[in-house]
């Protein structure tokens, strides 16, 4: 896999050309619970998990103009994954509905899920290892677990999906535990090898062993984790297992938007004022830096199930504004010890064909 450097845009130096639109990922803020909502390049959705019973996920939701979701993947059945998909399988056009096979499962939140599902005249896909769902011909969403059909606990019933487009993977992997891990590493390898990971079970350390993360090798982790929650997620000794990553935690910074063309990476804040904000990590490893800046004034894929056109996808790192001055020849940084006042801004694509980046500000 690719190794991709994370500054606002994350470039790659593949040469093809995607003739879809972009693929966002949305890690939901839904306090102590996952949610992730998909919108894929060819205008289909899928989401993974609702958050407990707060509201907050079908909130997000409808701010995005919402009304069909293709997938819905259970992973598993606790409280925090599955609490608010029954009024949201009850209120969306449902296509699919993709859940484990537990049979051991009768909480009250369960059998409300089973109810709205077979209200909505759905039937369930039973969600494994091999199964492959369908989110458009442009990208590949495959089930790498679980691989048994005996476990003690109903974490390791989680489905994992590694999602695929162009040269960026995307491991998503529910509450799974060391022992699921265990067996995907024995089983697919080199196929856990992803450039984003949601980390599994909220940063809890009965999770994302040491052996699993240097398989994955993940340049960019998000944690769904609650604020101030009493489980102490994530914990210490998982957050230093990943710290060589860029770091986004919806617990401090709230929902993340992950958009790609399969090439470039870039992530985002929800708009405020109909504007999108690039968001930074929550801890920058090395020295790579991230500001967060305006960024576009369209969102980064169409509410609608509809591909995205090119000029609605978000600020690339080329188009990044430097500054030059009257008589220098090279560009800056905002800020550079070597800029005057008379500082002229333009795009980095621009200033790059006339001059050389600052020795100093290293833009």
């Amino acid at each position: 896999m690719k190794r991709i450097m994370l500054v606002l845009v994350l470039l790659l130096t593949a040469s093809f050309t995607l003739a879809a639109g972009p693929l966002a990922v949305h890690v939901i803020d839904v306090g102590q619970g996952d949610a992730i909502f998909v919108q894929s390049p060819d205008g289909k959705t899928m989401l993974v998990d609702g958050g407990e019973r707060n509201g907050m996920a079908e909130k997000y939701l409808d701010s995005l103009g919402v009304r069909t979701i293709d997938i819905v993947v259970a992973t598993h059945p606790h409280l925090d994954h599955i609490g608010g998909l029954p009024a949201i399988i009850q209120k969306y056009d449902v296509k699919q509905v993709v859940m484990p096979r537990v049979t051991s499962v009768t909480t009250v939140i369960y059998q409300q899920l089973l109810e709205a599902i077979k209200a909505k005249g759905l039937r369930v896909t039973e969600g494994k290892a091999g199964l492959v769902l369908d989110l458009g011909p442009s990208m590949t969403v495959e089930c790498l677990a679980p691989n048994g059909t005996e476990y003690k606990d109903l974490n390791d019933y989680s489905v994992v999906l590694k999602l695929a487009y162009g040269d960026v993977p995307i491991l998503l992997t529910g509450d799974a535990t060391a022992v699921s891990e265990k067996e995907m590493l024995q089983f697919h390898g080199n196929k856990l090898k992803s450039t984003i990971l949601k980390i599994g079970h909220h940063g809890s350390s009965g999770s994302s062993s040491a052996a699993f993360i240097k398989e994955v090798n993940p340049q960019v982790v998000a944690f769904s984790v609650g604020k101030g929650n009493s489980f102490g997620h994530p914990t210490q000794t998982i957050w230093n297992r990943v710290s060589g990553s860029n770091l986004f935690r919806t617990d401090e910074q709230g929902t993340a938007i992950f958009v790609t063309d399969g090439r470039q990476l870039a992530a985002y804040s929800p708009p405020v004022n109909g504007q999108y904000l690039a968001l930074a990590p929550y801890q920058t490893p090395g020295a790579l830096v991230a500001q967060a800046q305006p960024a576009a004034t369209q969102p980064p894929i169409a509410a609608q199930t509809q591909p995205t056109t090119a000029a609605q996808y978000p600020q690339t790192a080329s188009e990044e504004t430097v500054y030059i001055t009257k008589s220098g020849t090279k560009y800056h940084k905002a800020g550079c010890s070597s800029l005057s006042s008379s500082s002229i801004p333009m795009s980095r694509a621009e200033a790059a064909q006339k001059y050389g980046p600052c020795g100093i500000c290293k833009p």
